[in-house]
């Protein structure tokens, strides 16, 4: 899952992502992702504890694209899993 804010992707070489898993544990680091908004077959989490900073040339499909709500909670994860 793309987390590197909309307005700086076009000019960095390298973005932060986090894992999108079907590993469903109830973390509090893991956020429910609905299958046909994130453009996923079956139930999944986004795993805020696996976050990677990666060559944005590697990512090359949108599987699809998360409701503002849910971008927040996964801020809120983001922060649990940081420590901030």
């Amino acid at each position: 899952m793309l987390l590197t804010r909309q307005d700086v992707i076009d000019v960095r070489e390298s973005v932060t992502v986090a894992e999108l898993t079907t590993a469903i544990r109830r973390l509090v680091v893991e956020v429910p992702v609905d299958e046909d908004e994130a453009g996923v077959p079956k139930a999944s989490v986004v795993n805020c504890d696996g976050l990677y900073t990666v060559r944005r040339s590697v990512l090359t499909n949108r599987a699809g694209r998360l409701s503002d709500l849910t971008m927040r909670h996964i801020c809120q994860a983001v922060t649990y899993a940081l420590g901030c």
